[in-house]
Formats: structure tokens, sequence, C-alpha cells
């Protein structure tokens, strides 16, 4: 009986010697895996983009967070991109960057930050458009309806006809006046007639028309120059 209970005491110590072991490993193991666990560097915070010619320009928040180092852009799948290094305190670090060479339509940015060992942030996406030689190719200049001349003062009326695009912004008409100076004037989107002058004898008047393709594009597109004679 003696020997049966020393056994079991034996048996006993021995179960108890492995459980602590086995505890300890456990510990082990999960102090490795904190050890080891990646802290991510910051999002990007408001990613912006405004459209240009065959450009876009994406802005961003700068970052508090000193472990990013670059800004990674990528487009069409990701099958292109583009690194932005990012140093200095938040009021020195660069906070955009012009996307360069895009044939004309929109696109999906995806952009990710990234710190010194090469590990990124979750991705920030943002659509942008660039415009190209189809937008360009679809901008006139605003139509001139009607020029008189006063025969006493020798003022020319000019009248001009509704802007064929919300994209308008101003046409720039110059002339020559009798003094024999060139002047310009610039003709908004809610201005329709103007008077200039006095224009005596053959007179030449030039008219060029502006546009913005959207209100914060970073590019204004014009048309070629027309050129009026006014006998």
């Amino acid at each position: 009986m003696k020997a049966k209970n020393k056994m079991k005491n034996l048996l006993f110590i021995i179960l108890i010697g492995l459980a602590v072991y086995s505890c300890k490993e456990i510990q082990s193991t999960y102090k490795d895996f904190i050890e080891e666990e990646v802290t991510y560097p910051a999002k990007i915070v408001n990613l912006t983009s405004r459209g240009g010619k065959n450009r876009v320009q994406l802005s961003w928040d700068p970052f508090d967070d000193p472990r990013v180092s670059d800004i990674v852009i990528y487009w069409n799948g990701k099958r292109d991109s583009l690194k932005v290094g990012i140093q200095g305190t938040p009021m020195e670090q660069k906070k955009e960057i012009n996307v360069e060479d895009l044939s004309q339509g929109l696109y999906t940015f995806t952009a990710v930050s990234i710190d010194k060992f090469g590990n990124s942030s979750v991705e920030t996406n943002a659509l942008g458009r660039a415009y190209g030689n189809s937008y360009q190719n679809s901008l006139y200049n605003r139509v001139i309806s009607s020029i008189d001349r006063d025969s006493v003062t020798q003022t020319v009326r000019i009248t001009f006809g509704e802007p064929s695009s919300g994209d308008y912004i101003y046409t720039i008409l110059g002339y020559t006046n009798d003094e024999g100076n060139l002047r310009e004037r610039k003709i908004g989107f809610d201005i329709n007639e103007v008077e200039v002058g006095p224009l005596s004898g053959q007179s030449v008047l030039t008219s060029q028309s502006f546009y913005m393709p959207e209100p914060t594009a970073i590019d204004t597109f014009y048309t070629e120059m027309d050129t009026l004679y006014i006998n």
C-alpha cells in the first residue's frame, strides 16, 4: 500500500511539473508574438484630387506620425506607381504631388504611407480626372452675335452669345484704339455686351475664350484666337 501511495505521489509531482512547464512555454510564445507585433504607420487622411491637362494633382493632410517616411501612389490597377518622400515636421512636409503624362480619363488613385522598415498603412482611395485633346477640341470661342459702330462717337458695341459650356470662365477681347494703344477687355460669364473705342477706319478685334474643366482644376484651357475686321 505504501509503495502504491508513493507511486501516486510521484505521478502527481510529475504532472504538476509538466503543467508548470507548459504554462511557461505558452507565456514565452505569447511574449514572442507580442514583441514581434507590427505597428503600422498612420493612414493617409483627406486624399483629394484636382484635374489638369494630362495630369492630376493629389494632396493630403500632413502627418503627425514621425515613422512615416514615404507615400506611394498607385493607379491603373496598381500597374503604375509614384513614391513621394515625406520628411520634417507637419509644416515642412510635402503635401501634394502631380501625377503627370496621363491620358484623358477618370482614374482611381490608391495611396499608402510607408515607414523606414517597409511597413505600409491601410489604403486610402480617391478619384481624379485628367483632361486632354478630346476636351480641348470640344471648346469654342464665345460667339460674337453682332458688332455695331456708332457713326458719331466711333465707339463699337459688341454683343456676345451665351457661353457654349458651363466650364467657360471668360473671353479676352483685344483691340487697338485710335491712339494706337493695345487694349484688352475680359468678358465674364454674365457679360453679354461691351463697348470699346473709339475705333475709326478699319479696325481689328481679337477674341480668345478660356475654360476650366472643374472648379478646382490646376490648368486652364483656351481656344485658338479669332481675328475679326471692322470696316
